[in-house]
């Protein structure tokens, strides 16, 4: 989902939602018309719409910023949830690498849902609603279609020596195995791998897409040089530092994880049973975090214009008009 020059040509918003004397507030707007819109400012008197009611009365505020024209400019944004690493994540092409997660989907799509993309791997949901994956030049696909809202572990894994891909899906119960199935495929070659690793979205040539509807919880990266003895080069608990975009590595000084449109933390995971109902007492319960295709957060639009609240201008309820 992406706006674009033909959905809405006329949108704003503001930094903020209310402002002192002396303070200011900055406008950020999108238009895809070829004019100038013009901008005035009103006082709400009331905004109830109903005919039945007093409907809509607002009174000119000019006196405090007069009706102004501000060139048209389109600023596009991107809906949806996800998280990416701060910085690349580097596998050497002589090394073998194994990603677990664990997911609770809750939609499926007309297109890809990515569950974790990392350069040349890419682990998602196909369009039958299946686990798929593609290393390298190789695609590799579970026949069974997954059940929405219910927990699976998910692991692909690349074999160095043996030139082979293998991905295997358990159900779970709670934290429970129950049915697994897997696939394997041969691939020609791995190049080098450095990227940066994206959770829920896959990074495009613009932006982020593909974008995952549902739960998603310990994603972990494995690196080997023998394939007997595996180093956990990256992990984020989901249930570590909740009140920020920000979830750190597990692995000292390894890889954080930037959070993207804010998606839902503190929800519910594959360990949770009911026991405790506040994730402080329990993290562990809830770990996991939920993403949308549709999650937004800022924007980031650059700003158009500001307007300093004057300190004789009556305390209210305002809009800023905009027309084109």
């Amino acid at each position: 989902m992406t706006h674009s020059k033909s959905d809405v040509a006329l949108l704003g918003y503001t930094d903020r939602l209310s402002a002192r004397p002396g303070e200011s507030i900055a406008f950020k707007v999108s238009s895809s018309l070829s004019e100038p819109y013009a901008a005035r400012l009103c006082r709400s008197i009331s905004a109830d719409a109903n005919p039945a009611g007093l409907g809509i009365v607002e009174q000119s505020a000019s006196d405090f910023f007069h009706e102004q024209s501000f060139e048209s400019r389109y600023q596009p944004f991107y809906p949806g949830s996800y998280g990416r690493s701060t910085t690349a994540v580097k596998l050497d092409n002589d090394q073998s690498f194994s990603i677990s997660v664990r997911i609770w989907p809750t939609l499926t799509k007309a297109s890809p849902q990515t569950i974790l993309a990392w350069g040349n791997v890419h682990l998602f949901i196909n369009t039958c609603g299946a686990v798929s994956a593609t290393v390298g030049n190789a695609t590799l696909n579970i026949d069974s279609v997954l059940s929405l809202r219910h927990w699976y572990e998910l692991t692909l894994s690349f074999s160095q020596s043996k030139k082979a891909s293998t991905l295997k899906q358990v159900a779970l119960q709670g934290s429970q195995p129950l049915q697994s199935h897997s696939a394997h495929c041969g691939v020609a070659a791995l190049p080098e791998q450095n990227a940066i690793v994206v959770i829920a979205a896959r990074n495009a040539a613009e932006h982020f897409t593909e974008h995952f509807n549902g739960k998603i919880e310990s994603p972990k990266l494995y690196q080997s040089n023998d394939e007997a003895n595996w180093q956990l080069m990256s992990a984020w608990n989901f249930s570590e530092n909740m009140a920020s975009k920000l979830v750190p590595n597990v692995v000292p000084e390894a890889h954080a994880l930037q959070l993207v449109n804010l998606p839902a933390r503190a929800m519910a995971s594959s360990q949770w049973d009911g026991s405790e109902m506040c994730w402080r007492h329990k993290p562990a319960h809830y770990e996991a975090i939920h993403f949308h295709d549709d999650d937004i957060y800022d924007f980031e639009w650059r700003t158009d214009f500001s307007f300093t609240v004057p300190v004789n201008m009556p305390s209210g309820v305002y809009v800023m008009r905009i027309q084109c």
